[in-house]
């Protein structure tokens, strides 16, 4: 687990994976935010609004559901062109 407290400087990680559907899936962590993404959708943890531990156990929760299924991404397109993305839960 990644243990930090406020003012902790942390180095920058990227850990970058291919999901099962094969579209890309990656974390980041850099400075004081967590970058979870999936193909274009990407949702921040900004470190700077709690506890560093409770906001890396939320990005934890977040990936377990989605590889759980239990969160679905939604994304908006124009034509061929990608316009925005919300993750939410399935059956909503």
């Amino acid at each position: 687990m990644l243990q930090a407290g406020k003012g902790d400087l942390l180095v920058a990680t990227r850990i970058h994976l291919t999901s099962p559907s094969g579209q890309p899936f990656w974390v980041s962590a850099e400075g004081e935010e967590m970058t979870v993404g999936f193909a274009e959708h990407h949702t921040h943890s900004g470190w700077h609004e709690g506890d560093p531990q409770e906001d890396a156990a939320a990005v934890a929760a977040y990936v377990r559901d989605l590889q759980a299924g239990q969160l679905v991404v939604v994304a908006w397109y124009e034509g061929a062109e990608f316009v925005g993305s919300t993750t939410q839960e399935v059956g909503q």
